[in-house]
């Protein structure tokens, strides 16, 4: 199966399917791509310690992305997302209270279950039928969803405490 993205596109990719170089170059031929950012899973030592140059195959390559995106720029609905990209699910993270998204895999959900508490998704290929979710899909999922912890009494969900 062969992804084939716009020119201008990027693809953050959670990881956590590739276990050595043969699997990795094999992957990234079926991605075309200019842009992927690699979040570190699990299984990514290899990547992590750059066996082979690996890293080179990526835009990117982070354990923990925080990420802003600016969409529709020059348009009436020109707007800014923040997000926090991490291979595992989180309790909390930075700028929760401000409405980031937590993308994450490593949980290998199916669909019914790729949403949980509050602005968190899980963006592993297996939920989407092994394609990559688009941004304004994400946006509209979560954008009436609360900002929510996963701890019953967590102060990072409240905006107050961070101006």
């Amino acid at each position: 199966m062969k992804l084939n993205l716009n020119k201008g596109q990027r693809l953050w990719f959670t990881s956590d399917t590739h276990y050595n170089h043969a699997n990795i170059c094999a992957s990234r031929e079926q991605l075309v791509c200019k842009n992927i950012h690699l979040i570190l899973g699990n299984h990514d030592h290899h990547i992590a310690s750059n066996k082979d140059g690996v890293q080179s195959l990526f835009s990117s390559v982070n354990k923990y992305l925080d990420l802003i995106v600016k969409y529709n720029v020059g348009t009436p609905l020109q707007g800014e997302a923040r997000f926090a990209l991490m291979h595992f699910p989180i309790a909390s993270w930075d700028n929760m209270a401000r409405g980031a998204i937590h993308l994450h895999g490593h949980v290998h959900f199916d669909p019914s279950m790729r949403l949980q508490e509050g602005k968190m998704m899980d963006v592993g290929c297996e939920g989407n039928n092994l394609y990559p979710i688009d941004m304004s899909e994400i946006l509209s999922i979560m954008r009436n969803r609360p900002v929510k912890s996963l701890f019953s009494k967590d102060h990072h969900e409240i905006v107050e405490n961070y101006r």
